[in-house]
């Protein structure tokens, strides 16, 4: 999460936390846990590729932009309000 947020893009294992964060091909690269070869896979593009390196990483910048608290604060606010309201 904090590599995305810097606006690296992400190549991670699919396990919790991670697929719950990263969407494989929008925000992020993901490959089955343990799997070294798929790792590499992975990766490569990452380096090769400007472009992907680029979208993925303005992406997964934005999708944690979006979890932030100081984004979701507010929100969460003006519901218990409209609640309290009702």
């Amino acid at each position: 999460m904090e590599a995305m947020y810097c606006g690296l893009p992400a190549a991670a294992s699919a396990v919790k936390g991670h697929v719950d964060l990263i969407c494989h091909g929008e925000t992020g690269l993901l490959y089955p846990y343990g799997d070294v070869e798929a790792c590499a896979a992975v990766i490569q593009p990452l380096i090769d590729d400007a472009g992907l390196r680029n979208r993925l990483s303005a992406a997964a910048r934005k999708n944690v932009e979006n979890r932030a608290l100081s984004h979701v604060l507010p929100k969460v606010m003006e519901l218990y309000l409209r609640a309290a309201v009702l």
